[in-house]
């Protein structure tokens, strides 16, 4: 470049080449040049067209592309930059296929491009390409075929906008018809003064209102009339403060069917937050409702009565009590056993057990009112609370009425039923004023019911707690007997009045204790507490245990066992042991029980005496001739032995009354074939009385007293 004078710059295009001689050495330097100033100029008018036209492009807002005909991008401008992430010192060169495509994409997009040849026209296309870091955007092209001046196409001109957030709102609008249209939740829009614009098929298959039908009218033509004004006044008036509101409707069907419905509304507001719009969504609930109140009774309510079970009545009788401490009211609590259900459950089975209960469960709900709340707590026991009462007196007239009612005869399939009802009451607020407290009461006070006779009604009483405490700790002691070691047995022979030989040894428990208490004493608080089942046993294994080292042949041992006992299945299977682990016949074995409580508990022990009979054991009535009931049962269950009371034997000396009495009995038990004990005979002149009138067996302590076992060993080797 030189400088002329007027300060112009002009272009020399110059050639330079050495000039040798004939000795090769160069002589001089020759030089060519060529005044190049206009092609220079027009290269620089070139440039700046060039520069320009980039700056117009990178300035630009579409995304320029440019690349040959093989997709080698040659221009990438500055908005693609930006939105791929790449620059285009990074791109130049390679291909687009490999950059910005996904392989599935990359065949259609070369497809296309061809097809773009021989056309001079721009062509759009919608692309899915990939960012640098793999993000999915897309473009809006229109491309174009740059050609040379020989008509031949050279390069691809593209010019595009980024319509992600188009595509993205187009899907999203897409998705919100999909749903609106396939939802199974019914949708309302109303405008702002709630008439409906539209509503979605979810809406007609719940309502059966069809869209025509609705349109322009008010949603309150679905109003079912459960909920009241201020309940709709309720809900607009958290809508206009809040914008939304849900919960629980109740609406009516085209048909007039009433169902239950959540509801969510929320209002749509402008960019000046006026409401313009209302969208309310609802799902029918309805079956889920009943399933939800299906579980919820199931949850509360026994399954075979349906009355309301433990749970429930707790909870009926924490707030009953709640309102008659506020109130000031009276309020009782029954506790009802139901007598001799057992007997029924073992003898007729366990289809006329449940009808027996729930037969009996309407007779109670029968002898209250309305508003008296009948429990089931489980198997034979019911409950019930008396609340709005003012005198005791109705309690017990209830109490009396509910006993009359159960003890008249059930007819079950053809089977007369008859059974009875104990009744234990506690009253609020003088035996307690909480749930615990007056149940606690009320079932003290039914097992006295049951003491006293059953087919009986008892109130409680402070003597009830103070018995019960007595016997809380004599079941404590009790337990420290048994795992201590704190019984003693004692044995009592039998004797064969004819041979005068020992065919029979009665087996005595005695507690080793500074009460010197007899069993009759401990037996019943056993019985309540469950231990008398582990005494018992052990009584029994200790009994056989020392008996067969003495080598007793043909000795029956004697035990006494309660009726309570005989209604319990464990007691069979403990004889069962008992006999098998020692290997002693069944006939070996006499269980004595009490007249008294053999007759008290007849029906419930019914069951268990046929199959003691079965297994081959002697049953034997203790104390017998205190109660003349007891014979009409001697030819209905299986008895062997009767031991004649000591207290008849103990006068008939003195009694003339006493002396026909036992002749009777003798002679009575052998026209039935069952054997006679002359219990507690203490005098020859009562031996030789049972001896001249036949009485089979004697025991007393015109014998021996009952020995402990080492006295008792002495006593057979004299």
């Amino acid at each position: 470049r030189f400088e002329e004078r007027d300060q112009k710059n002009i272009w020399f295009d110059h050639c330079i080449y050495p000039v040798f001689d004939e000795f090769n050495n160069v002589t001089r330097i020759a030089m060519v040049s060529r005044n190049i100033t206009e092609h220079k100029l027009v290269e620089e008018d070139l440039r700046k067209e060039r520069d320009f036209n980039n700056a117009i492009i990178n300035a630009a807002g579409s995304l320029v592309i440019v690349f040959d005909i093989e997709g080698r991008i040659i221009l990438f401008n500055k908005t693609c930059e930006k939105l791929t992430g790449y620059t285009l010192e990074e791109v130049e060169g390679l291909y687009i296929y490999d950059l910005f495509l996904t392989p599935e994409n990359i065949e259609p997009c070369q497809n296309y491009f061809r097809s773009m040849l021989g056309t001079k026209k721009a062509l759009q296309q919608e692309s899915f390409w990939l960012t640098k870091d793999k993000q999915p955007i897309f473009i809006s092209w229109y491309h174009a075929i740059l050609y040379n001046e020989k008509n031949k196409a050279e390069h691809i001109v593209g010019v595009g906008i980024d319509i992600t957030e188009r595509k993205q709102a187009e899907k999203n609008q897409r998705l919100a018809v999909t749903v609106f249209e396939t939802t199974t939740e019914g949708i309302i829009v109303t405008d702002a003064d709630n008439n409906i614009l539209m509503v979605n098929p979810a809406f007609t298959a719940v309502t059966g209102y069809a869209k025509e039908e609705v349109i322009g009218k008010k949603p309150n033509i679905l109003r079912s009339g459960y909920h009241d004004l201020q309940f709709y006044k309720d809900m607009w008036e958290n809508l206009q403060k809040f914008g939304k509101w849900q919960g629980e409707l109740w609406n009516r069907r085209k048909n007039g069917e009433v169902y239950i419905e959540w509801l969510s509304i929320v209002a749509i507001k402008d960019s000046n937050s006026k409401i313009i719009q209302y969208v309310a969504i609802f799902n029918d609930i309805t079956k889920r409702k009943q399933a939800e109140e299906l579980i919820w009774h199931q949850a509360h309510h026994d399954a075979l009565t349906d009355l309301p079970n433990r749970t429930l009545f707790v909870e009926k009788l924490s707030q009953t009590l709640q309102i008659a401490k506020r109130r000031k009211k009276k309020l009782a609590v029954m506790f009802i056993d139901l007598d001799h259900f057992k007997q029924v459950n073992d003898t007729l089975g366990h289809k006329i057990g449940d009808s027996l209960l729930q037969e009996a469960s309407k007779r109670l709900q029968q002898g209250v009112r309305e508003f008296d709340t009948v429990a089931r707590l489980g198997g034979d026991e019911f409950t019930i609370i008396i609340d709005n009462f003012d005198e005791y007196l109705f309690v017990k007239n209830i109490a009396e009425k509910l006993l009359d009612s159960l003890a008249s005869p059930f007819v079950l399939e053809e089977n007369k039923v008859s059974i009875a009802g104990s009744i234990g009451i506690a009253l609020f607020p003088e035996d307690g004023s909480d749930v615990e407290t007056l149940l606690k009461n009320a079932d003290i006070a039914m097992y006295q019911a049951k003491e006293s006779g059953r087919n009986a009604y008892q109130f409680f009483t402070q003597q009830m707690n103070v018995q019960i405490i007595e016997h809380l700790k004599l079941e404590d002691e009790l337990r420290n007997a048994l795992a201590y070691n704190e019984f003693d047995l004692y044995y009592q022979p039998i004797i064969d009045i004819k041979s005068e030989k020992m065919v029979a040894v009665e087996t005595l428990l005695r507690w080793r204790n500074d009460k010197s208490m007899f069993p009759e004493q401990f037996i019943t608080p056993a019985e309540k507490c469950g231990l008398i089942t582990p005494i018992w046993k052990w009584w029994l294994n200790t009994t056989v245990q020392q008996l067969q080292n003495i080598d007793l042949a043909n000795v029956q041992i004697a035990i006494k066992i309660s009726a309570y006992q005989l209604t319990n299945d464990r007691t069979i299977e403990t004889i069962k042991e008992v006999l098998q682990k020692f290997n002693l016949p069944a006939y070996s074995l006499i269980l004595e029980i009490d007249e008294e409580s053999f007759l008290k508990n007849l029906p419930d022990t019914a069951n268990n005496l046929d199959e003691l009979e079965s297994l081959g054991t002697q049953i034997s009535i203790d104390n017998f001739g205190s109660d003349w009931g007891s014979l009409h049962s001697l030819r209905q269950f299986p008895i062997n032995i009767l031991k004649i009371d000591p207290f008849f034997i103990n006068n008939i000396t003195a009694d003339s009354y006493d002396m026909i009495l036992i002749k009777t009995i003798i002679e009575l038990a052998h026209k039935l074939n069952i054997k006679l004990i002359g219990g507690g005979v203490e005098t020859k002149e009562q031996l030789n009385f049972l001896k001249d009138n036949q009485c089979d067996l004697i025991q007393g302590s015109y014998i021996t007293k009952p020995l402990i076992y080492n006295k008792f060993l002495k006593f057979i080797k004299s």
